[in-house]
């Protein structure tokens, strides 16, 4: 799905920006965004749609739509169940990481202030070095 389409969808079933993010539990300006292709369109979206369409239909559309519509907001409610558990993982490793970064700081804070000294030099000559052309750093070195 591209943002053509989720607009024409939108405005199909009579649905404002505001509107169609309320129903989708996201703020109005994330349906700008995917509509003028500002932000990736989640893989979610379409089935989220449908599950829309099925829930507006309800009302002239009898028990079966409804049973229909309830299996595709549970398949929904998985796929956001497994994207939440997905970041949910990622922050695990990125508070891994600032606690290694800490530990490195910390012991870093912990040494001679001539230790220090001499690694917060070799740090600058490393980055001076990288924007050297090639064979300067062997001559150098």
């Amino acid at each position: 799905m591209i943002g053509k389409e989720l607009q024409e969808w939108r405005r199909k079933w009579g649905l404002s920006q505001e509107g169609l993010a309320q129903r989708l539990g996201v703020i109005r300006v994330t349906v700008a965004r995917w509509e003028t292709r500002t932000r990736a369109i989640p893989a979610f979206l379409p089935l989220a749609l449908e599950a829309l369409e099925n829930r507006m239909e309800i009302g002239g559309g009898g028990k079966m739509k409804a049973i229909k519509a309830g299996k595709k907001w549970g398949i929904l409610e998985n796929i956001l169940f497994e994207t939440k558990a997905e970041a949910e993982r990622h922050i695990e490793q990125i508070q891994e990481t600032l606690m290694k970064a800490c530990k490195i700081v910390n012991a870093f804070e912990a040494l001679p202030e001539q230790e220090k000294a001499r690694l917060e030099a070799q740090s600058e000559i490393d980055k001076a070095l990288m924007h050297l052309p090639e064979g300067w750093k062997d001559i150098i070195h």
